[in-house]
């Protein structure tokens, strides 16, 4: 029994031993931690190597080159600096502890993540939404008829002239229209023209009246400077809409703080609804 009680104590003492001639991170300094980290990674696997480095990154060795850390001592290793915190969550720490930490981090770092990626869809889906229903109320302004001609002058260059007939369907008083022109031939790719221009209505236009327009735009410019075959057809899309006080009602553009929802928006919303397992009803 003695000699078995002894062998016990011996072995508790070998563990007690060992457990206390552990190689363990020192974060008192960026020198020592530099140095304990080289050491720490000396004494261990390739594999476990990987592992332990990728955990150093993930706890916040960010951009610094591990490969460093094998010339402690040199003017090159000296130059690396660790903020407080991460010389803090590293003391005393074995391999397992290092690695622990860090998952731990990694997690805590995948929640925030999906707290910012879910706000960003909130923010994106009412973006979209509010520039659907933008949209919706832009095409109640209808354009049913377009034409663009140059009339021949006497004296001086052709004058521009854009005929066109709107009803207004939404449920507001219009004073001024916003609207994107093109001038285009059928079969080309390229449009002649393609410009906006805008209309304050004299008396403003009520809700489901139709109105008849002959517009002269500057002659100066692209409407005037370009010529334009007579099989060109015109095409007009409402882009903006002020109501009775002169406050936007709808746009389709950023210029008011209504901003367009483009497609790399539709993109990036795709993106983190996947990401995040977010279902487009949601």
């Amino acid at each position: 029994m003695k000699n078995r009680a002894a062998r016990i104590l011996s072995l508790l003492f070998v563990f007690m031993l060992s457990a206390c001639t552990e190689t363990r991170l020192d974060g008192s300094s960026d020198a020592s931690l530099r140095s304990s980290v080289a050491k720490m990674r000396g004494s261990i696997s390739a594999d476990k190597r990987a592992q332990f480095d990728h955990a150093l990154l993930s706890i916040g060795f960010g951009s610094i080159n591990l490969k460093l850390l094998d010339k402690v001592g040199t003017p090159e290793a000296a130059n690396i600096g660790l903020s407080p915190s991460v010389l803090l969550a590293l003391d005393g720490k074995n391999v397992a502890e290092v690695l622990a930490t860090a998952e731990e981090i990694t997690a805590r770092r995948k929640e925030v993540e999906k707290i910012i990626g879910l706000d960003n869809i909130s923010r994106l889906q009412q973006k979209k939404e509010r520039h659907e229903a933008a949209l919706a109320q832009l095409a109640l302004f209808e354009v049913s008829k377009a034409s663009f001609k140059l009339l021949p002058q006497r004296y001086g260059r052709p004058k521009p002239l854009i005929e066109m007939t709107v009803t207004n369907r939404t449920n507001h008083a219009i004073s001024r229209a916003y609207f994107e022109g093109t001038v285009k031939s059928p079969g080309r790719s390229v449009p002649w023209i393609k410009e906006e221009f805008n209309y304050s209505i004299p008396g403003g236009l009520e809700p489901g009246e139709t109105v008849s327009w002959s517009l002269a735009p500057n002659e100066y410019g692209p409407w005037g400077k370009t010529e334009v075959p007579a099989d060109a057809i015109m095409t007009v899309t409402t882009t903006q809409l002020d109501g009775p006080d002169n406050k936007t009602i709808a746009a389709s553009s950023d210029i008011t703080s209504l901003k367009v929802f483009t497609s790399e928006d539709e993109l990036q919303l795709n993106q983190l609804r996947r990401k995040f397992e977010v279902d487009a009803k949601q």
